[in-house]
């Protein structure tokens, strides 16, 4: 019973782990660190200051819905936090669905 319930338990265990990693999802959430033509790099923030975290490319065509405290793209600005939605993949290129804008209180 005991082998049974390990070779049942460490593949979930493992599946619901890879599953739910944050780097490797279609939401991200985080800082405009730099806004190009048709493109911003969402610079992803974490809870530890030495760390190092990932930046995305995402793309804006003309389905991306802009909302919250901007409302299109040409509004957007390096250093607004923003939520991400991607839903639509051309190969490694991600494009937008939604971004979310929200104001930041310091």
């Amino acid at each position: 019973m005991k082998r049974f319930f390990i070779t049942l338990f460490i593949p979930i265990t493992l599946f619901a782990l890879v599953s739910c990693n944050p780097f490797n999802s279609n939401h991200y959430e985080g800082f405009i660190s730099v806004k190009k033509e048709n493109s911003i790099i969402v610079q992803i923030i974490g809870d530890d200051p030495e760390a190092e975290y990932p930046t995305y490319e995402v793309f804006i065509d003309d389905d991306t819905v802009i909302e919250g405290t901007k409302g299109s793209f040409s509004e957007l600005e390096v250093n607004d936090y923003v939520e991400v939605l991607v839903e639509n993949q051309e190969g490694d290129k991600k494009i937008a669905e939604i971004i979310v804008v929200f104001v930041i209180n310091s």
